[in-house]
């Protein structure tokens, strides 16, 4: 049997398909690889920056989600004993109760498309409220002066 042509051919094609399909595993594992680190990059990147434009006023709610602006329904609940003449800033603070549920409503249908896509990715997902950023102790800013200095000259 092993000394038809026929047999050693069937052999090395099975032996090079074989290979072929080695080398295509570890290819198309690399690019999977490869573009879920790129994925987690991109993603971290838009995180942050999302992170960085989320207003003071906000509260987080553990594991993953964030209140926007909490303190605006207690502010708005505070006009509710008004006058009947006042019936037309009545009528603007239930369109601002309004629109307040309702861009909250967006605001959290968008977060948890973040959330899941971080979580999809393995990142971690941090609702803490991080203090602003401070400026360095040691080297405090110059404050401004009304009065000139003795070396400033007159510019012409």
């Amino acid at each position: 049997m092993w000394r038809r042509r026929w047999v050693w051919r069937a052999v090395g094609v099975v032996a090079v398909a074989g290979i072929v399909a080695g080398a295509m595993a570890a290819v198309h594992a690399h690019g999977v690889s490869t573009r879920k680190a790129r994925e987690q990059k991109d993603v971290a990147g838009y995180l942050n920056a999302f992170r960085l434009h989320l207003p003071q006023d906000r509260t987080p709610i553990p594991p993953d989600a964030i209140v926007i602006f909490s303190s605006m329904q207690n502010d708005l609940n505070n006009f509710k004993n008004l006058s009947p003449a006042q019936a037309e800033r009545q009528a603007l603070l239930d369109q601002a109760r309004s629109l307040t549920n309702r861009s909250g409503a967006l605001f959290d249908r968008g977060y948890a498309k973040i959330v899941r896509m971080a979580n999809r990715l393995g990142l971690p997902i941090k609702t803490t409220v991080q203090p602003a950023p401070q400026a360095p102790q040691g080297s405090p800013t110059p404050t401004p002066s009304a009065t000139a200095s003795p070396s400033a000259s007159p510019s012409a």
